[in-house]
């Protein structure tokens, strides 16, 4: 029964690790990405097309980790978002689009984005939370399981000296 109980903690704490906690740095790299992208557009006019490399390798390495349902549909949103701030990145840079309706464009897809990562980080935070409420539960049972052990051989022990010990009386 131990061993369930360590292993099942175990499970617990690499599945925090690798999908939560790795999940937390690939959206707060992915955040970082979309801002120096939204700046260099912004206030350069231009891209860096290998931070849109990066974020994808980011999205990829999200997509490994376990994902719920409502995360795999915010996870597809985010990649068709990404997908939309590439193309209005290279319009905007070959346009000659006024100022007012580029920063329109690039602040809705930025705000989609930002929504996006921001909903993807609560449920990684939500879960990761879960998480440690199961590893926590597996390991009172496992210190209740110890304890009743040990009161079961308290009791058997006192019942082996009561038999050894007791001498009935002789009529």
């Amino acid at each position: 029964m131990d061993k369930h109980h360590f292993d099942t903690i175990q499970n617990k704490i690499t599945s925090v690790y690798e999908d939560h906690i790795m999940a937390q740095y690939y959206i707060y790299q992915i955040n970082a990405v979309v801002h120096e992208q939204v700046h260099l557009i912004r206030y350069e006019a231009s891209t860096n097309s290998a931070e849109f490399a990066k974020a994808d390798s980011l999205l990829a390495a999200f997509g490994k980790s376990k994902l719920t349902k409502e995360e795999t549909r915010l996870f597809d949103r985010l990649q068709v978002q990404l997908k939309n701030l590439a193309t209005i990145s290279s319009s905007l840079i070959s346009e000659a689009d006024s100022v007012r309706l580029s920063d329109q464009r690039l602040l809705k897809a930025e705000q989609q984005i930002h929504g996006s990562l921001d909903r993807l980080s609560s449920i990684q935070r939500e879960q990761g939370w879960d998480l440690k409420k199961a590893a926590q539960a597996s390991l009172d049972r496992n210190t209740f399981i110890s304890q009743a052990e040990l009161l079961a051989l308290a009791i058997i022990a006192i019942l082996i000296q009561l038999i050894i010990f007791y001498k009935p009386a002789k009529d």
